[in-house]
C-alpha cells in the first residue's frame, strides 16, 4: 500500500534542519551531533540519519570522522533559483498523489516547481511536438511522467537534465525510477491459471502497446506462453485512451469470445469498467476477474477487497530528491531504480467462469 505522507523521524527532522539553514540560523559550519541531540532532544541515531541524508542532498559537506560538516551556502542559494517542470502524461496528472507529494517534497528542498502547459496526452507522446513545446518552457530540468519511448529518448539527447517517471524507459541513458511490476504480474498471472483461467486480457497504456510491446509487455506474453494461456492481439487489444474509447474496446471484448479476466492500469479506469461491466449484469467475481494493476486508497474501502499491485511511492520521490540535488550542481546523474511491486489478492478474481 502507498504511504499517506507518514515520514521517518529522521526524514522530519531532515526537513526541520534544511529549512533552518535555509532561513539563516546556521552558517558556515554545521552544529554536531552531540549538539544537536541535546538541544533538539532527539535520538543520537535520528540526528546521524538526518544529517547523512543532507549529506547525500549536498546540502552539508563531510570533513570526515569527527570533524564538523560544512553548510553549502553555493548550494542553498542556487536551489532557489533552480527551475524544475512537471511533464504530466494527462491533464487529470496534474492532481494525482504522486504529483502532488513529489511537487510539495521539492518545493520543501527550495526549488521552483511548474507544471508544463501541455500533457504528453495533448502533444499525442510525439517527440516533435514535445520539443516545440519545450522550446517554450523556461526551466533548468525536467520530470517526465510515464513517457513513451520516443519522448524520453528524446529527452535523454538534450543538454538540460531530465528524469523519467514511470513510462516506457529508452535505450538510451537517462536518470528513472518507478514500479517495477513484472514479479507482481507475474504472481497475478499464476493465481488466475491456477483458477481455470485460460483467457486473460490486459487493457494497457499506449505506451506499453506500440510502436513494439515493451519489454513489461512481453514478458508478460512470454509468461502467458510458459502456461500455455493463448496470447494475440486479443490479450493486449487496441483502445483509444478516453472514457469512450475505453468502454468501446471492453464491450468489443464481450462481444464473442468474453475474457474470464481482465488487468486494468489505473484506478479511475478500473472503475469505469467495473460500473460499466455491473450496468450488464457481469460482476466480480462470479463472471469476471478483475485486477487493478495500481493501488488506490478508496479499495480499502471496498468489498470485496479489489485485488490490486501496492507499492511505495516513497523511494520514487527520495530518488527523485537526490537527483535534482545533483543536476543542481552540475553533477551528471544517470542512475535508474526501482521500487519493489506486490499482487495483493482480493474478493475481485476467483475461479473462471464455465461455459
Amino acid at each position: 500500500m502507498r504511504n499517506f505522507g507518514i515520514r521517518s523521524s529522521s526524514t522530519q527532522l531532515a526537513d526541520f534542519l534544511r529549512e533552518e539553514i535555509r532561513g539563516g540560523t546556521w552558517s558556515g559550519m554545521m552544529p554536531g551531533e552531540t549538539w544537536l541531540v541535546s538541544n533538539l532532544r532527539v535520538g543520537r541515531n535520528i540526528v546521524r540519519a538526518a544529517l547523512k541524508d543532507l549529506e547525500k542532498e549536498g546540502v552539508l559537506i563531510s570533513q570526515g570522522a569527527g570533524k564538523p560538516r560544512l553548510i553549502s551556502d553555493e548550494l542553498r542559494e542556487s536551489l532557489a533559483n533552480y527551475r524544475i517542470t512537471f511533464l504530466v502524461y494527462s491533464q487529470s496528472g496534474r492532481y494525482t498523489e504522486d504529483t502532488q507529494r513529489l511537487q510539495r517534497r521539492l518545493g520543501e528542498l527550495g526549488h521552483r516547481v511548474q507544471v508544463a502547459p501541455k500533457t504528453l496526452t495533448d502533444l499525442g507522446m510525439k517527440a516533435g511536438r514535445v520539443a516545440k513545446m519545450a522550446e517554450q518552457v523556461e526551466t533548468d530540468a525536467w520530470v517526465v511522467f510515464a513517457g513513451s519511448k520516443e519522448v524520453l529518448e528524446w529527452f535523454a539527447q538534450q543538454r538540460k537534465p531530465a528524469f523519467a517517471l514511470y513510462g516506457r524507459f529508452p535505450d538510451s541513458p537517462i536518470a528513472r525510477t518507478g514500479p517495477g511490476r513484472f514479479p507482481a504480474y507475474q504472481a497475478a498471472i499464476q493465481r488466475l491459471v491456477e483458477l481455470g483461467h485460460q483467457r486473460i486480457v490486459f487493457l494497457l497504456p499506449h505506451s506499453m502497446r506500440k510502436p513494439t510491446p515493451s519489454r513489461l509487455l512481453q514478458g508478460i506474453i512470454d509468461e502467458l506462453e510458459s502456461l500455455n494461456v493463448p496470447t494475440g492481439d486479443y490479450t493486449h487489444p487496441d483502445w483509444r485512451e478516453t472514457p469512450e474509447g475505453l468502454l468501446q474496446c471492453v464491450d468489443k471484448l464481450f462481444k464473442h469470445t468474453p475474457p474470464t479476466a481482465l488487468f486494468i492500469s489505473q484506478p479511475r479506469e478500473f472503475h469505469a469498467v467495473e460500473r460499466h461491466l455491473a450496468a450488464r449484469g457481469i460482476l466480480a467475481p462470479r463472471d469476471i476477474s478483475l485486477i487493478c494493476t495500481e493501488h488506490d486508497p478508496d479499495f480499502e474501502w471496498s468489498r470485496p477487497l479489489t485485488s490490486h499491485f501496492e507499492w511505495s511511492l516513497r523511494p520514487c520521490i527520495n530518488r527523485i530528491a537526490r537527483w535534482v540535488a545533483n543536476v543542481s550542481r552540475g553533477k551528471q546523474d544517470l542512475r535508474g531504480s526501482f521500487t519493489p511491486v506486490k499482487f495483493v489478492e482480493g474478493g475481485t478474481i476467483g475461479p473462471a467462469p464455465k461455459g
